[in-house]
């Protein structure tokens, strides 16, 4: 193995390799998420992914991310995942890549990191110069892979930049951040695009604190009106960088942390996966001290890049709390009328950019009608965040979410400069405007348009007409900073979610009460080959068999509000069956309907459902 090492065109990735092998038996694939398995089944993987990380630093000439971190799975998991220099998630075409230099045979190590390198490209010292930031989560495991990481790139001459424990949206931000220059706007006003953590929460608390600055809300005095906001860090990295975001904003934010400290309890119990899943409420929230007025609860997941909101909506008149929850769908919502208001209040270059909301087809009807109703345009994605996201792309302003609370708003360069000019015209103008004016008018509208019944839509409507053009541009341009432009971004996201509803003066009751969910039901049905099954692009549809989408079609006219759609899983073959409808029995019969037809018409296997 020495001599093969040593005659390898990598000879001291190739020895790393040799002693890092991969498990009998295990085969590695590279997925949105990256690589993700127990934890001591990844030394292989993770050891030659620091390798291919450095290639691309190298190929691209700018530093490239690794997160290790298995996000919302069980503490014993691990797993590890790629940043691209753009801060985004890493190119499709170096996912293939990745899979296939993470399954080489140890002998074929060398050649493979030859070809993605090229003739006179390699070489021990291949990657010097090459920059690879690394960042880890609070598992156990965690440390042992970063150190692997690290080793696997200085073997083809590269160089560690230790991000340290952070959360996956930190690593993004850094490795975008280092790649960047800053716009004018954040270098004179917001702190500018600094590639550290501390940079990091710079943005969040200065951008937060302009935002509101710009409506005219006093934010030491909105805090109380809206009630304190627990969140559940699901034991996990988010903790930490929730404490610090409370602590910055102390007077202007009224956070209190839970489920913040012990590892091994991560994702148990608790955290936005759980929560949303599992429609239930994390441990360490409960009714009976929980359900106070204005009163909410915020879940990250395991590596804070999702978020859900819900609480305990004391019952009117009665004893006892109902327990509500406010998923992806509702806060792609609320900031998509909070962004469209500002865009068309502001005027000029920015009333003129396009705005869309991406969701995909397990998005709730009630949700995109309401969303519709807003004179929003809705646009649907195949299942996945990266497809939401190239989709979101497609707008100068595209907002996405997918119910599991992953998701962010994505601003166009174009609708950058424009947010820009209007923001920096006003404040050119009058410089007065960052610090807000109207807030009487802009009280009164929001609570004019609840008193007459309106939802958090409605406020944040009426609140933002309610102010003048510039201190509109100068709050929106605050958005842009504050909403991590890289990647869903759970503390980034419960800030804007905050900085929308203090916009609005609404209490969180009238959140929830923006639309009431449809009844959805899903289930999945074995066949002998799900790709005889083909969908239309965002898999609302089936292209064949076209007997089954007939037999959908039918089954959906049946029912009031009906929709439904079946989609081949990527993994195994078993198709998965979304169908919703007015009433949960409705929800569940055309789900067993469509069940049905997907046995008979596309080759069930087992026992008919």
């Amino acid at each position: 193995m020495a001599a093969a090492a040593a005659s390898s065109p990598f000879p001291a990735a190739s020895k790393l390799a040799a002693a890092h092998p991969p498990p009998e038996g295990v085969k590695y694939a590279y997925g949105t998420a990256g690589f993700r398995m127990r934890a001591e089944l990844l030394d292989a993987a993770v050891v030659r992914m620091g390798m291919l990380a450095a290639l691309r630093a190298k190929q691209t000439g700018k530093a490239v991310g690794v997160m290790v971190t298995a996000s919302h799975n069980p503490v014993a998991d691990n797993g590890l995942k790629m940043v691209d220099p753009s801060g985004g998630m890493l190119a499709a075409s170096w996912e293939v890549l990745a899979a296939k230099l993470a399954n080489a045979g140890i002998a074929d190590v060398g050649a493979e990191l030859a070809a993605v390198a090229g003739e006179g490209a390699c070489g021990d010292a291949a990657c010097e110069g090459a920059v690879v930031i690394v960042g880890r989560d609070t598992r156990p495991s965690s440390p042992a892979l970063a150190d692997l990481v690290a080793a696997g790139v200085a073997s083809v001459g590269g160089s560690v930049l230790d991000g340290g424990v952070v959360s996956t949206p930190q690593l993004h931000y850094l490795v975008g951040a280092s790649n960047a220059t800053a716009r004018a706007c954040e270098s004179a006003r917001l702190g500018g695009l600094r590639p550290d953590v501390d940079g990091y929460f710079a943005r969040l608390a200065t951008s937060y604190k302009a935002c509101l600055a710009a409506a005219a809300v006093d934010a030491a005095a909105a805090a109380p009106e809206q009630g304190t906001t627990i969140i559940d860090a699901a034991d996990g990295v988010g903790g930490p960088q929730a404490a610090r975001t409370a602590s910055d904003l102390a007077g202007a934010l009224s956070w209190e942390v839970r489920n913040a400290g012990d590892s091994a309890s991560l994702n148990d119990g608790c955290g936005a996966e759980f929560v949303q899943k599992g429609r239930t409420p994390p441990r360490g929230v409960d009714a009976a001290s929980d359900a106070l007025p204005g009163s909410r609860i915020c879940s990250l997941d395991g590596d804070a890049d999702r978020v859900v909101f819900h609480a305990f909506v004391p019952a009117e008149g009665e004893a006892g709390a109902s327990w509500e929850l406010v998923d992806g769908d509702k806060l792609a919502a609320l900031l998509a009328v909070t962004v469209g208001a500002l865009l068309k209040r502001a005027g000029g270059q920015a009333a003129r950019l396009s705005m869309g909301v991406v969701q995909t087809a397990y998005a709730n009807g009630a949700a995109t009608r309401w969303v519709a109703a807003c004179g929003l345009e809705v646009a649907c994605a195949k299942t996945g965040v990266k497809f939401v996201h190239h989709a979101a792309e497609a707008y100068d302003v595209g907002v996405y979410f997918e119910a599991n609370g992953h998701g962010t708003v994505v601003f166009s360069p174009a609708a950058l400069l424009a947010i820009d000019h209007e923001a920096d015209a006003a404040v050119a103008a009058d410089p007065a405007v960052v610090s807000g004016a109207g807030a009487s008018e802009r009280a009164a509208a929001a609570a004019a348009a609840l008193a007459a019944g309106g939802d958090a839509g409605a406020a944040v409507e009426a609140a933002v007409g309610a102010m003048t053009p510039g201190a509109a541009a100068v709050a929106l341009q605050a958005l842009t900073v504050l909403i991590n432009q890289f990647v869903g971004d759970a503390i980034a996201d419960a800030l804007a979610c905050e900085a929308a509803l203090r916009i609005g003066g609404a209490p969180f009751g009238r959140w929830i009460a923006m639309y009431s969910d449809l009844p959805s039901r899903q289930t999945k049905v074995r066949v002998a080959d799900r790709l005889a099954l083909t969908t239309v692009p965002d898999e609302s549809r089936l292209e064949a068999p076209a007997a089954l989408q007939a037999a959908i079609d039918e089954a959906v006219k049946a029912v009031d509000c009906g929709r439904a759609f079946v989609r081949p899983s990527g993994t195994e073959d078993v198709v998965r069956v979304y169908a919703e409808a007015a009433t949960v029995a409705a929800a569940d019969e055309l789900a067993a309907v469509v069940a049905r037809a997907v046995f008979d018409l596309a080759g069930g296997q087992g026992s008919r459902p």
